[in-house]
């Protein structure tokens, strides 16, 4: 954890306890099974801490931001950016809050299941150390031998299935390319968004590309969406033809098109999203534009002084 992400006090000592017990805990000595069990009894405490921390942590940045931080703001922008109040809003430590009870949460889980894997380990070893006892080293060695034996046919079977449904699938579906139902839209949306390397965009170029977007956004997003839920689906019945063959032998000769399907849910979550921006993008352009028609352009950009103000107000003095 980076010294810089300081927790609330009490769960921060928590968590250095508890990585502490973590990394001294074992099986080896009494003292280290004692870690062990106490690493377990504080994450039962620690788990819901943390939970809470991270809850704690996000409200007191929301309030921050909408109480120190937003008189801040407003003294600046009515001093038309020539007085600034030099005050912490607390944004930062909330955020450190919240970010150091969301990592040690997520730490605190990995511990469990790695400690999961111990316990495991250790089992097998009493039942090895006891079946050495009775003299019946040599049934265990045959059982686990049977057993490797087993996952390794379970492995060659899998991969077999998987090749074999593999080669069912037509080849390059990652093409990158609109589905053709939805090419001509935004084909004819991609000419008119912004090019921010021109100075001058017409109002006819951002009449059209709003009118255009406000189609091939939704278009697109529902295509995005609909793509997903084939490629769940798609992709489970590619998954059981895998199974099925390492179960059975059975093949179905059936491509599934669930890579087309992913292909399609990329490409149209990304038109949607180059659009989204570009109309963003375009409202900014239009602001300029109105702003230098009226001569008010250096009030707008007072305005967007305020606005780059804003990361400065809650992260600063």
């Amino acid at each position: 954890m980076p010294t810089c992400v300081q927790g609330l006090p009490v769960i921060h000592d928590l968590n250095n306890f508890r990585d502490t017990l973590f990394q001294n805990s074992g099986f080896d000595t009494p003292g280290q099974v004692t870690d062990f069990l106490g690493h377990k009894a504080i994450s039962v405490i620690l788990i819901p801490a943390n939970l809470l921390g991270t809850g704690i942590g996000i409200t007191a940045m929301t309030a921050s931001a909408c109480t120190i931080g937003a008189l801040k703001v407003a003294i600046f922008a009515v001093s038309l950016g020539n007085k600034k109040w030099h005050v912490d809003t607390g944004f930062i430590k909330s955020a450190g809050w919240a970010a150091h009870s969301f990592i040690e949460l997520g730490l605190n889980t990995l511990e469990l299941l790695l400690d999961i894997g111990k316990v495991n380990y250790q089992v097998f070893r009493l039942v090895r150390f006891t079946a050495r006892t009775l003299r019946l080293e040599g049934l265990f060695t045959r059982i686990t031998n049977q057993a490797k034996q087993v996952f390794q046919f379970i492995d060659e079977r899998l991969t077999k299935g998987a090749t074999i449904a593999y080669k069912d699938e037509p080849n390059n579906p990652y093409t990158g390319k609109t589905p053709s139902l939805l090419a001509p839209l935004n084909a004819a949306t991609q000419k008119v968004r912004p090019d921010y390397r021109e100075d001058n965009r017409l109002w006819s170029q951002i009449f059209q590309h709003t009118l255009l977007s406000a189609a091939n956004i939704p278009v697109n997003a529902a295509a995005a969406l609909c793509s997903t839920i084939a490629t769940t689906i798609l992709g489970t019945f590619f998954i059981t033809k895998i199974a099925l063959y390492a179960a059975t032998n059975i093949h179905i000769p059936i491509p599934t098109f669930a890579a087309h399907t992913l292909n399609t849910a990329y490409v149209c979550t990304e038109n949607a999203a180059i659009d989204s921006a570009s109309v963003i993008g375009d409202g900014f352009i239009s602001i300029y534009k109105v702003s230098d028609a009226l001569g008010i352009v250096q009030v707008v950009i007072k305005a967007m002084d305020v606005l780059r103000y804003i990361p400065e107000a809650l992260c600063n003095r």
